[in-house]
């Protein structure tokens, strides 16, 4: 009837095309004014900061920073005027910024000069400019204008944002006015989801009865949710039927001819069903009795069994049988939590309590999956089961209340608490690594014996997630050029994750190497300040007591049963180019690259060297491009060998 009557009242040829409504907000003469008509800040100003109080510190790549639902000039005056008691209290340095970057560094980095950041900025362009590809000059700059500049007036006017709840301006209130405000517009499906998950991590911070939950528990994460009463007001341009098509031979028909039509307010990735494994897998027992070189330790070994446990779920299959899965969604879960808040045990063991984060167990809980038959023989003895399963959590004991001692330790060291953790760039870094990472292979007689594969699973889970924050946080916000790196990363390689381009180009900028981090050099101290001040995500994980306990133990040659998934194909042999991309742990199309190969070798001792060159001219009798690559990265190495 509203659209009939506006056709009425106002016939088409009678319109006028009117500008965008962001051109509005991208003036500088267009300002907000409080009770006594002065002027409070820019309308630009304000629409930055909303922009950065919702999606976070994003670069915009891979469509990380959403375009605001504010369709009319209508509506942006229904918002303003929603939001007219809170805006006179967002710090004076927001309100007084001269450019919309200005207000995102303000908001991301309150404690931070924004001399500082040009400055560096400055110094990182001049270095790029000039084809110098360390960067250790433009850290050192800014180390050195941070431990130079006084306490200035920038502090103390952001000193709003950082007093939390003490301050005027309440981050819960905030995103509950704004939800109050958005909840009505159609378009503004991804907005109020956004501000849902803020709401509910804040009480899930704030609260130990909400512990019981997953973090991830909110509409954000949790896409069959959409399809309720209360999202039917918004647009929704997205659906589930890729899911119809890649778990029809996985999950019940019915069920899934239930969601195939069903539509979404955002894009999500296909649920994860897991890696099947036999049931009969004592995946511990095989650890503790594993005689490797330099295994002589009962920790490594107890750290191991816990990586895989945080991979490993039970679940029914036709209609009574019972096989064990490996998913990768507790590791995220658990990865993610540790940031957002401290972890008690029992946190932990809710955690991993739960079915694996958006796997079909979670999502689907009451469908049984669908599997050929396997050699495992049916579920039986449910109570020594039960035994069995008690007697494992009070073995895990000890060891998950280690890791909630060096959780907190490494929240401490790196002042974790002062980061925000925005939803919505979560949320974009677990569509990327789901899309990478989650796995549906099936092996007729189950994956077993592979504690290899299993551990390299968490590994690629952990790195697949560090790298990801770098790719959507890297950018002019931090002073750093935008350029990410996005292709996939070899699981099989993890143990040398500084070799990856994912590494050097979108982690690297705010994180030391391991090999500063060992010597705590001048570079470590410069790139650490760096990374304080940023508040990135990037650069807390790098020393994450996840990635330290994956990086202890990928780094032993584990036995590797490699049974192949159904339907794959057998390959008699691997081309040379792989071959050498595993004996040098790199990615294979490297493996044709002098300089990458030439850098792996680097690492290699004279007799590792010779090794791999003598099976290489075993193994590949003819030419490749991989063989005359290695060959000439050889001789350039030992001159003086045939």
């Amino acid at each position: 009837m509203a659209a009939e009557y506006q056709r009425k009242v106002l016939p088409f040829p009678r319109r006028l095309s009117m500008p965008e409504v962001s051109s509005y907000w991208q003036q500088n003469n267009i300002y907000l004014c409080g009770d006594q008509k002065a002027e409070v800040m820019p309308l630009r100003n304000f629409i930055a900061w909303l922009e950065i109080f919702l999606t976070g510190p994003v670069n915009g790549s891979e469509g990380s920073r959403p375009l605001l639902p504010i369709p009319s000039v209508r509506a942006l005056t229904q918002l303003i005027n929603h939001c007219q008691a809170l805006i006179p209290e967002l710090p004076k340095a927001i309100q007084s910024a001269k450019s919309e970057l200005e207000v995102r560094r303000i908001w991301q980095m309150p404690t931070t000069s924004l001399a500082v950041i040009d400055a560096f900025h400055s110094k990182h362009k001049e270095l790029r400019k000039n084809r110098r590809p360390d960067y250790a000059e433009a850290y050192k700059e800014f180390n050195e204008k941070i431990n130079n500049s006084p306490e200035g007036d920038q502090a103390s006017e952001n000193s709003n944002r950082e007093e939390g709840s003490k301050g005027k301006v309440k981050k819960n209130e905030l995103s509950q006015k704004l939800a109050d405000y958005f909840c009505f517009e159609p378009k503004a499906g991804s907005i109020y989801l956004i501000l849902l998950a803020k709401l509910y991590w804040q009480d899930w911070l704030d609260s130990s009865a909400s512990r019981h939950r997953s973090l991830l528990d909110t509409p954000l994460f949790q896409p069959l949710i959409h399809a309720m009463a209360k999202f039917e007001l918004f647009d929704k341009t997205n659906d589930l039927s890729a899911w119809s098509t890649t778990l029809a031979k996985r999950l019940p028909q019915e069920w899934l001819v239930g969601i195939k039509s069903q539509k979404t307010i955002l894009p999500y990735p296909v649920a994860e069903v897991g890696v099947n494994s036999s049931k009969k897998w004592d995946y511990a027992k095989d650890i503790r009795i594993l005689k490797i070189d330099r295994l002589d330790n009962d920790e490594k070994k107890n750290k191991s069994i816990f990586l895989i446990d945080l991979l490993v779920q039970h679940n029914f299959y036709t209609d009574a049988k019972q096989t064990m899965l490996l998913n990768i969604g507790r590791v995220f879960e658990l990865l993610i939590a540790s940031i957002v808040a401290p972890l008690s045990v029992e946190d932990i063991h809710a955690i991993m309590a739960r079915a694996p984060f958006f796997s079909t167990a979670a999502l689907a809980p009451t469908k049984s999956i669908t599997l050929d038959e396997i050699d495992d023989n049916d579920s039986s003895g449910g109570d020594k089961e039960d035994k069995e399963l008690q007697q494992g959590e009070q073995n895990i004991n000890p060891l998950i209340e280690e890791l909630c001692d060096e959780i907190q330790q490494w929240r401490n060291n790196y002042k974790v608490e002062q980061i925000e953790l925005s939803p919505w760039l979560v949320y974009k870094v677990f569509n990327k690594v789901f899309t990478q990472v989650a796995s549906d292979a099936f092996y007729p007689s189950g994956m077993k014996k592979d504690i290899g594969t299993a551990l390299n699973m968490a590994a690629h889970v952990f790195y697949a997630t560090w790298f990801a924050f770098g790719s959507f946080e890297k950018g002019e916000l931090f002073g750093l050029p935008n350029v990410m790196a996005a292709t996939n990363i070899n699981p099989e390689t993890l143990r040398n994750y500084e070799q990856y381009e994912q590494f050097k180009t979108n982690v690297l900028p705010f994180s030391p190497t391991l090999n500063q981090i060992e010597k705590k050099n001048v570079d470590y101290e410069n790139k650490t300040t760096f990374g304080q001040h940023t508040r990135a995500v990037s650069y807390v994980l790098v020393e994450h007591p996840l990635k330290k306990w994956i990086d202890e133990v990928i780094q032993f040659d584990w036995p590797k049963d490699e049974p192949k998934p159904n339907g794959q194909k057998s390959h008699a042999r691997l081309t040379a180019d792989k071959w050498l991309a595993e004996q040098l742990k790199i990615e294979s199309t490297d493996a044709r690259n002098a300089t990458k190969v030439g850098e792996a070798l680097s690492l290699k001792s004279d007799e590792e060297c010779q090794t791999i060159w003598n099976k290489m001219i075993t193994r590949y009798k003819g030419e490749s491009e991989a063989k005359k690559v290695f060959q000439e990265v050889f001789r350039n190495r030992f001159p003086e060998k045939p």
